[in-house]
């Protein structure tokens, strides 16, 4: 003869919810952002693909300065000028 444990809800695991409660700390607020934050986000521009697919490109905004990107079958590579 096999005996199966099932967990039930009782007593037990509603003080052991409430232990747990008591312990672990409320996730921390996080301060709001600003609409510059907002509005300085990076983003993408100027997304073209080739006729035959498989290829595309695009310009990356990014702290000031424009990235281009390419996409040559599912590889992302960034076109970096030194």
């Amino acid at each position: 003869m096999i005996h199966r444990f099932a967990p039930r809800p009782g007593l037990l695991g509603a003080a052991l919810l409430a232990a747990l409660a008591a312990v672990v700390p409320p996730a921390a607020a996080q301060a709001p952002f600003t609409l510059e934050q907002v509005l300085s986000a990076p983003f993408p521009t100027g997304l073209t693909a080739s006729r035959g697919g498989g290829r595309a490109a695009w310009v990356f905004d990014e702290a000031g300065a424009r990235n281009v990107w390419l996409n040559l079958n599912s590889l992302n590579l960034q076109v970096v000028d030194e």
